[in-house]
């Protein structure tokens, strides 16, 4: 097909196929690049205009033996690819660690945030060993300071 393509003047070729497919290699063996990487399949494209000499494969081989000692380099492409999802994941961690919001907009830092979350935690942790189980949290400014106290629910 290719030396067809060649014949007629094509300068290049793309194909679809499904990243669980074995010939995936065979193609990369012939040529192909990936050229866009989906969730199930790869767009392969190949230059035609370039010369690949490839080693005559013996006859009667399965397509595992003709494969067995292919290693597999990754592309620009692939190497874009998993950056840039590198740099998705790293930006969502990054996202989900941030304060929320509005404690943000109120000068709230990362750090101030985990520091609050702690000592609150530790709070009731220390309620609870003192076996205090009905109870909820009462916020009071006084001037400059901001006071967290415990409200004891028992009726």
């Amino acid at each position: 097909m290719i030396k067809f393509l060649q014949k007629f003047g094509y300068k290049a070729v793309s194909l679809s196929i499904q990243k669980k497919n074995f010939a995936v290699k065979i193609y990369r063996c012939a040529g192909f690049k990936i050229f866009i990487e989906n969730d199930d399949d790869y767009i392969m494209t190949r230059n035609l205009k370039e010369v690949l000499l490839m080693k005559k494969i013996p006859r009667g081989l399965s397509d595992k033996d003709m494969i067995k000692n292919y290693v597999e380099t990754k592309s620009v492409e692939q190497q874009m690819m998993t950056a840039a999802k590198k740099a998705e994941k790293l930006r969502r961690v990054e996202e989900s660690e941030a304060p929320p919001e509005p404690l943000a907009k109120a000068g709230f830092t990362k750090e101030l945030t985990e520091q609050l979350g702690m000592e609150l935690l530790a709070l009731k942790i220390e309620l609870g060993a003192a076996g205090v189980k009905n109870y909820s949290f009462k916020v009071k400014r006084d001037g400059e300071k901001i006071m967290v106290s415990v409200v004891d629910k028992k009726f």
